[in-house]
């Protein structure tokens, strides 16, 4: 979090201030502790999680060349990929981060020869502090809808909040 004063304070003055929020402590919060990073995923989620293989900060390099992603917690189940980020500020491109972390976290949990119901449910989930959609709710969850008939859901059991 950054505080008008920032450019005043010591380092340890900021680490004092820090919250949540900070990457850095959120990332450790969530890497050392798999039961509480769970917790918060089946609170957000509203759904039951048996358990979670964490997996630190990772990168997923898609292609030689291409712009690779960068998870800040990634964790996975038998049959669900989690990818938990911490954002402080608005960037004005969520929508289309959250698109292209979902499409690269498929691409690399999908081998060669499997095929496409293999796929694992995937979450890509933004812990925003700013309200970047600006309608006040607490969540906001998104999939892909019929057009047409909004209440006809894709199903391709890709959700991003």
């Amino acid at each position: 979090m950054i505080f008008a004063d920032d450019h005043e304070l010591t380092p340890e003055e900021k680490w004092n201030r820090a919250t949540i929020a900070n990457n850095f402590i959120f990332y450790k919060v969530m890497r050392n502790n798999p039961d509480v990073c769970r917790e918060l995923l089946e609170i957000l989620l509203e759904i039951e999680i048996n358990r979670i293989e964490m997996r630190g900060e990772e990168t997923v390099e898609v292609d030689f060349g291409s712009k690779g992603i960068r998870l800040d917690v990634y964790a996975k189940n038998s049959s669900q990929l989690f990818n938990l980020e911490m954002q402080s500020t608005d960037t004005k491109e969520l929508p289309e981060r959250a698109r292209y972390y979902q499409g690269s976290m498929d691409v690399d949990s999908l081998k060669s020869g499997q095929v496409y119901k293999d796929l694992k449910d995937s979450y890509v989930i933004f812990i925003c502090i700013p309200d970047i959609f600006e309608k006040g709710l607490a969540s906001y969850s998104f999939e892909n809808l019929c057009l047409e008939d909004t209440r006809g859901c894709l199903n391709d059991r890709g959700i991003n909040r």
